[in-house]
């Protein structure tokens, strides 16, 4: 412990002396002043999606490049028109499994999910790390419990693998409990038009709006009961869901490398000079 404060300490000491700091999130901004940091040395920027999504991303723009605002519109909301009549909804948890990342509320909150909806549940879990026995073990018990309820671990993904089960997905649940400095899967997952779920804590606020691209879960505390609340608030009805898509769309095409540059030059010229 006294060896982790002494390296935080020469990273914050570090960073004093730069004359700019970017950050991603309004969140993270917030936690650089508040360590004592000049507000007029921090900017947030709009942050990137990833190599892997920016693909789709481009296909859309590309879309609506060669057409007028309407009809581009048109072209997004049919890419949207895929078939959600299975008679199932499929969940999905994204990133490392540790006890911050909530995976275990997110168990929790399957059952009372499970009994709210009109179908069942297929839930995957795709990622790694010193939680995922405790986990599965959780799961195992939960699934001899309770009927209509379906839960896998396919380890880490990658690429296509990763595109592909994010795009097959219903809603990816963010569980986190502890303060994301931003939450950059939930806006991946919106360039396939997948909503999210996650508690309000970190910068996750700032790009999940309530009712529009998922649903808020309160995050002081995070609890099981609050974030099943919230996953039946997003999947209890068909149109509910598909409104929730097109905002998921919407919210991701700000993010764009393009607009992440414009905004990031000006800061580089400005302190080069």
């Amino acid at each position: 412990m006294v060896r982790e404060y002494r390296r935080q300490s020469k990273r914050l000491d570090l960073l004093r002396r730069y004359k700019a700091i970017v950050t991603l999130s309004d969140h993270m901004a917030a936690e650089y002043i508040k360590h004592g940091y000049p507000s007029e040395r921090i900017h947030t920027l709009v942050p990137p999606l990833g190599n892997g999504s920016s693909h789709r991303l481009s296909e859309i723009l590309e879309a609506g490049a060669s057409s007028e605002a309407g009809a581009a519109s048109i072209q997004i909301d049919n890419s949207l028109r895929l078939d959600r009549s299975r008679p199932y909804w499929r969940l999905l948890f994204l990133g490392r499994m540790d006890f911050w990342k909530g995976g275990h509320l997110f168990l929790d909150a399957l059952p009372r999910v499970a009994a709210s909806l009109d179908r069942p549940l297929r839930v995957t879990f795709a990622g790694d790390g010193p939680e995922r026995s405790a986990w599965e073990s959780q799961a195992k018990r939960l699934k001899d419990q309770a009927q209509g309820l379906e839960i896998e671990f396919v380890g880490w993904l990658e690429g296509r693998q990763r595109e592909a089960l994010i795009a097959d997905s219903d809603l990816l649940v963010m569980p986190s409990q502890w303060p994301e400095p931003f939450g950059l899967s939930g806006l991946e997952a919106g360039l396939h038009g997948i909503p999210a779920v996650a508690f309000a804590v970190g910068g996750i606020p700032e790009w999940l709006q309530d009712g529009v691209n998922g649903f808020l879960a309160p995050g002081n505390p995070p609890t099981a009961a609050g974030l099943s609340e919230a996953i039946v608030r997003a999947l209890h009805d068909p149109d509910t869901h598909a409104r929730l898509r097109r905002g998921a769309l919407e919210k991701a095409k700000a993010h764009t490398l393009q607009e992440h540059i414009a905004q990031l030059l000006p800061v580089l010229e400005r302190y080069a000079r």
